[in-house]
C-alpha cells in the first residue's frame, strides 16, 4: 500500500479528510433567540457522493482563520447560532463520529456478482458482529449512522434486513442496480480497549450491486476499493459447473452467477489496478479475503471431519492455523471442481490472499418458496473472513496455537 496515502477517510464517501481541522459541523437545530432555524433540506453534496436523497439539517465550517490545533468540541452555526458537537465530513456531509480523528479505522470492501448471496451473507455477518462480538472480544460493537436518516440510512438498511431474514425468516429479493437509490454504506463502531485506553475503529461496508464493477456505478466502486484497505470478495461455487453438477440432484437449485469466479476476481483485479496507483505493477499488497458463499449446499459431498464443518471456536482472537487447514482444503476442493484457474490468478496477482468457505443460513433455503428453513438462520463461520483481515489489519489478535 502506497506510504502517501491519506490516513483518515470518510466511512459514508471514501474521500480523504485532509487534517482535522477540515471536519464541519451539523446544525442542532437549537436555533439562538432572535434567529430563524435552519431548514431541514435535501443535501445535494450528501445526494451526489452516497446516494442518500432524505432530508438532514445543514452542515457548516468552523471560522476560516482561527489558531486552531484540533477542531472545537462545540461550535456554533454560522446562519442560526445553534451550538452544535456533532462532526459532519467536509466532503459528503454525513454524520461522523466524535472521536473519528483519533482513531484509524479499516474501511473493508466486500464485492461480489448478482446471485452470489452478498446481500444475504454481509445480514448475517452484521448480525453476528452486533449480537456477538461484543461480549466474544470485550468489546462494544454498535451500528453508527445519522438519527436523521431513517429508512434512507445504512443503518435502517440493515436492521431491516436482519428483522426480515432472522426473525421473519424471508430471504431477499435480488439487488439491483441502484443508482439514485442507493444506499449509504452500513458503518460498524467497534471501541475495545488498549494500553492506552479505549480505542475505535469504524468498520465501513458499502454492498455493491454490480457484478462488473462497471457501468454507470463504476466510479463509485472504484472509489469504494481505492479508500479500501482490505477487499472481502464473495464468490459462487455454483457458477463452477464441475461443482453444481456435483449437487445436480438437489431440487429447487438457484439460478447461479453470471459469471464464473475467475471472471469476477478479473474484473475486481482491474479495478484495483485501476484505483490504486502503487498496484498497476508486480503483486497486488492488500489482504484478499476469497470466500465461498452457500457451502452448506455441498455438505452431502464433504466429510463431516472437514474443517470446513468445524464449528468455529469463540476466542478472543483469530484461529491462523485453522485458518491455513480451511485454505488448503478450499484449494483441494477447486482442483476438484476443476477452478484452479481461480486460484492461478490470486497466486500471481496477489501478494497475501486467503481461501474462505462459508453458510451463512446453515442449510439450503426453499428458493422457489423465499424462505429460510423452518429451523432458522444458523450461520457456519461467516465471521472467518472478516477476523482474518481484520487481524492483518492489526485490530484483531493472532492465536497462533491451539
Amino acid at each position: 500500500m502506497s506510504a502517501s496515502r491519506p490516513t483518515l477517510r470518510c466511512p459514508f464517501c471514501y474521500r480523504a479528510i485532509a487534517s482535522r481541522k477540515a471536519v464541519m459541523y451539523r446544525c442542532s437545530g437549537r436555533n439562538r433567540p432572535g434567529l430563524e432555524a435552519c431548514e431541514i433540506t435535501v443535501d445535494p453534496d450528501r445526494r451526489r457522493e452516497t446516494g442518500y436523497q432524505g432530508a438532514s439539517r445543514r452542515v457548516f465550517a468552523i471560522q476560516p482563520g482561527l489558531p486552531l490545533l484540533r477542531p472545537p468540541r462545540i461550535a456554533d452555526c454560522d446562519q442560526c447560532g445553534a451550538p452544535s458537537g456533532e462532526r459532519a465530513c467536509p466532503h459528503c456531509h454525513s454524520t461522523l463520529p466524535s472521536d473519528f480523528t483519533q482513531s484509524k479505522s479499516p474501511l473493508i470492501a466486500i464485492v461480489g456478482a448478482y446471485g452470489t448471496g452478498k446481500t444475504v451473507y454481509f445480514t448475517v455477518l452484521a448480525h453476528q458482529l452486533l449480537d456477538k462480538f461484543g461480549s466474544r472480544f470485550g468489546s462494544s460493537v454498535e451500528l453508527f449512522g445519522d438519527q436523521q436518516g431513517g429508512s434512507e440510512s445504512g443503518r435502517d438498511w440493515i436492521n431491516g434486513n436482519i428483522d426480515t431474514l432472522i426473525h421473519t425468516r424471508h430471504l431477499f429479493p435480488q439487488t439491483s442496480r441502484a443508482v439514485d437509490g442507493r444506499k449509504e454504506p452500513v458503518v460498524i463502531q467497534w471501541r475495545h480497549r488498549t494500553q492506552l485506553g479505549v480505542k475505535s475503529n469504524y468498520l465501513s461496508f458499502y454492498d455493491t450491486a454490480g457484478e462488473d464493477l462497471g457501468g454507470q456505478d463504476r466510479a463509485r466502486d472504484l472509489k469504494y476499493l481505492s479508500a479500501a484497505d482490505a477487499v472481502l470478495v464473495l464468490l459462487d461455487p455454483f457458477t463452477l459447473k464441475t461443482a453444481r453438477d456435483e449437487i445436480a440432484d438437489q431440487t429447487g437449485l438457484p439460478d447461479s452467477a453470471p459469471e464464473p469466479p475467475e471472471m469476477v476476481l478479473q474484473r475486481v483485479t482491474e479495478a484495483l489496478r485501476e484505483s490504486h496507483r502503487s498496484f498497476r505493477r508486480g503483486q497486488i499488497r492488500m489482504p484478499v479475503a476469497a470466500t465461498f458463499a452457500k457451502i452448506d449446499a455441498f455438505f452431502e459431498h464433504i466429510p463431516s471431519q472437514s474443517p470446513i464443518r468445524r464449528v468455529a471456536e469463540t476466542g478472543t482472537g483469530f484461529d491462523e492455523q485453522e485458518s491455513l487447514e480451511i485454505h488448503e482444503h478450499v484449494r483441494t476442493l477447486l482442483e476438484r471442481w476443476d477452478g484452479m484457474k481461480l486460484d492461478q490468478h490470486l497466486s500471481m496477482n496477489y501478494s497475501d490472499f486467503r481461501y474462505f468457505a462459508v453458510s451463512a443460513l446453515g442449510e439450503p433455503p426453499d428458493y422457489e418458496q423465499s424462505r429460510v428453513s423452518p429451523r432458522g438462520v444458523r450461520p457456519l463461520r461467516v465471521e472467518d473472513p472478516l477476523l482474518w483481515l481484520l487481524s492483518r489489519l492489526g485490530t484483531v489478535p493472532v492465536l497462533k496455537g491451539r
